[in-house]
């Protein structure tokens, strides 16, 4: 059962104090994750949870996550794929060896980074409820609760509050994984997770993405709401993509003809520098993907383009009908692509590629 989130009080409502700075910003974060991690490269228990020869992704995506979560630049956490918390240690099994583990490392690598009082104590107690948060295995730990009276510094305020909004979102996920559309929209429109949504609309941009994908009846209609009432959010991006690169992805003509009304760049690029038509391509399994095509490019999707296509020549896609029946084919394909693009022969003197959409 979820924790029902509060509504904000004005007490929670920043007070002036940024904790993004005060912990150096980014730079900061990534100072307490290298050093985090660099203590559970000699930890017996958590170490077996990575077994790759370095931590950097690991080292990333807690400083992703860190800079997201207490109000730092969307720009710094475009590599971070999760909205969920909890959905994002899943594939660990955790129980309270491993959580007992995981805090005695942090709480030495904040004295690493010389963080100190109040800041320490502050990051601290999110650190010992965040890692209660995502224990899977085993009873969870019973000495963590959330206080009922609230806190009286700044610094502690900052963090509750933000530690509310983090289970919100949580929260919201888990509700669309399980296509429970009541309980989703009532969590997305929790007064203390739209303020977050004001300050941080990415989120919201991921969020909806998610609702997209659910195929949901009562999530679309949320999502095309949301959209309608403020079209900026098309213009978001979460984990580097926009709701256009998703929509395209996903093969959903309605999703896709929207945004596209509401001024959603055709030619946006995601962090792998690939833009809507190629997301579908190497993702679309829908039946509507040849519609999309077709709408991409009348809303001036570039069809020559080739960036974060690696060896591969630019590509044009076929709108002839008669060129998507039978494109002539030959071996030549984008190695970075999970599906088959191939050149096909010439339409109107222009060198071109079919994609064939399953």
């Amino acid at each position: 059962m979820a924790e029902k989130l509060p509504n904000p009080a004005p007490h929670t409502r920043m007070d002036g104090f940024d904790l993004h700075q005060a912990v150096g910003g980014t730079a900061g974060w990534r100072r307490l994750a290298v050093a985090f991690y660099s203590r559970v490269d000699r930890d017996p228990v958590l170490r077996p949870l990575f077994p790759g020869k370095t931590h950097h992704c690991a080292i990333e995506a807690l400083t992703a996550f860190l800079v997201q979560l207490f109000g730092g630049p969307s720009d710094d956490t475009q590599r971070r794929w999760w909205l969920s918390l909890r959905e994002s240690h899943l594939r660990f099994e955790i129980g309270q060896k491993e959580r007992a583990a995981w805090m005695e490392n942090m709480v030495k690598a904040l004295d690493d980074v010389r963080i100190e009082k109040p800041l320490r104590s502050a990051l601290r107690e999110f650190f010992e409820r965040s890692s209660a948060h995502v224990v899977n295995s085993g009873q969870s730990h019973p000495g963590v609760t959330d206080p009922t009276e609230p806190p009286s510094d700044a610094m502690h305020r900052e963090v509750g509050w933000r530690w509310d909004t983090q289970r919100g979102l949580d929260d919201a996920v888990a509700a669309v994984r399980n296509s429970d559309s009541e309980r989703a929209i009532a969590a997305a429109e929790n007064s203390i997770l739209r303020t977050r949504f004001e300050r941080q609309p990415s989120l919201l941009a991921g969020l909806l993405a998610q609702m997209m994908g659910s195929r949901n009846p009562a999530m679309l209609r949320f999502v095309q709401e949301k959209l309608t009432a403020n079209p900026a959010i098309v213009r978001e991006r979460y984990a580097g993509r926009t709701l256009l690169h998703e929509a395209s992805a996903q093969g959903n003509m309605t999703m896709v003809k929207l945004l596209l009304q509401l001024g959603a760049d055709s030619n946006a690029k995601d962090g792998g520098g690939h833009t809507p038509l190629y997301c579908l391509a190497n993702e679309c399994r829908a039946s509507e993907g040849r519609s999309v095509v077709h709408a991409l490019t009348q809303g001036g999707a570039d069809v020559n383009a080739n960036d974060g296509v690696k060896q591969a020549r630019p590509y044009t896609w076929l709108l002839d009908e008669a060129a998507w029946r039978s494109p002539r084919r030959c071996s030549t394909a984008a190695p970075t692509s999970r599906r088959v693009i191939v050149l096909a022969k010439p339409l109107c003197g222009v060198r071109s590629i079919a994609t064939r959409l399953m």
